[in-house]
């Protein structure tokens, strides 16, 4: 069974919201090379995750720098493109979160750091022409 997906919209609608968690379970290298901004939110790489939802919330804030959040919260994992961040819902789902999403395609094919990349680059895109369309240009011709 698939978990509760998070597509490109909602997360970009909700990211800013302190009452959404998002947690990044890439490694620290990966992290450093960029990641999806949020109001709440920590890099928890998956080879931590069980043991570090496990820990008392002033030890959890300590280690990652973000309030722990609470059983009932809504936390969107995300990973470089999908993989770990399915087996991190899973994990967080067995430790009792109840509102766990993963940031995938609506089909859950792809997600992560790799596709927020290119929805953004897209959505960029087509603000730019939106606001422009004069420069716009057909390929090819």
């Amino acid at each position: 069974m698939t978990g509760l997906l998070a597509s490109f919209a909602y997360l970009s609608a909700v990211r800013f919201n302190s009452d959404v968690f998002v947690v990044d379970v890439r490694t620290p290298v990966e992290v450093s090379a960029g990641y999806i901004e949020s109001a709440w939110g920590a890099n928890v790489p998956l080879s931590v995750i069980w043991r570090s939802f496990k820990l008392p919330a002033d030890e959890f804030e300590s280690r990652f720098g973000a309030r722990k959040p609470s059983l009932s919260d809504e936390i969107i994992v995300t990973c470089r493109s999908g993989g770990r961040s399915t087996v991190a819902q899973k994990i967080l789902e067995e430790l009792g979160y109840t509102n766990v999403l993963n940031f995938k395609t609506e089909d859950g094919k792809n997600g992560g750091y790799n596709y927020w990349l290119a929805e953004s680059a897209a959505a960029k895109a087509h603000s730019d022409w939106q606001a422009n369309p004069e420069v716009a240009t057909i390929s090819g011709n």
